[in-house]
């Protein structure tokens, strides 16, 4: 019997790894400042895409016809998250790329390490609470529940929650999708090892 800290790690506990680690590089090699506009590109996206949505909704209420209706308003929406996606990417493009020739660069580049190993983590997070969701449980929340670092994912993914719940609109919702599914993988894996 293997021991160690790599010792029970499943497939997925190493994509885990490999995607967080491709995350940390990516952002070493894009930098903080582009790293960032990227994150707050995505979730000014969101806020904004939901508003346009809702907005849209306002001013079509009562048209008809009503499903082709509803359709156009989910692509109005999307598109406008998408266009404030792409804006807020271009700012950091470029300010990344006056950051990157000044003598600060070095920062740039190490801090944006730490930036992309948080996205990574996020992002695992983020598919672990999914995949631990869907009902019933298929073989992606199988495997989910037999990885070793699921678990503390939605733990901290569930911990970042309540922390920024009160600035990141849905953020108490999501953190208790991430207890259910905590919950949930604990579950599975004690039926597991019956």
């Amino acid at each position: 019997m293997k021991s160690g800290p790599w010792a029970g790690m499943t497939w997925l506990d190493w994509a885990i790894l490999v995607l967080v680690l491709s995350c940390a590089v990516r952002g070493f090699l894009r930098g903080t400042v582009a790293q960032v506009f990227v994150v707050l590109g995505l979730l000014t996206g969101a806020v904004g895409g939901s508003w346009v949505y809702g907005w849209v909704a306002e001013q079509w209420r009562g048209a008809e016809p009503a499903l082709v209706l509803y359709f156009l308003r989910w692509v109005v929406a999307i598109l406008s998250g998408l266009a404030i996606v792409a804006l807020f990417q271009w700012w950091g493009q470029r300010l990344g790329e006056a950051v990157k020739s000044g003598p600060l660069a070095w920062l740039d580049r190490g801090v944006g390490l730490a930036v992309g190993a948080v996205v990574g983590i996020a992002v695992s997070a983020l598919a672990m609470m999914v995949a631990m969701t869907v009902h019933p449980l298929h073989a992606a929340g199988e495997a989910v529940a037999r990885a070793r670092l699921a678990t503390p994912l939605m733990q901290g993914g569930a911990q970042a929650c309540s922390r920024s719940g009160r600035l990141l609109p849905g953020g108490m919702w999501l953190k208790q999708r991430f207890l259910k599914a905590e919950k949930r993988a604990r579950a599975a894996r004690m039926e597991s090892i019956r």
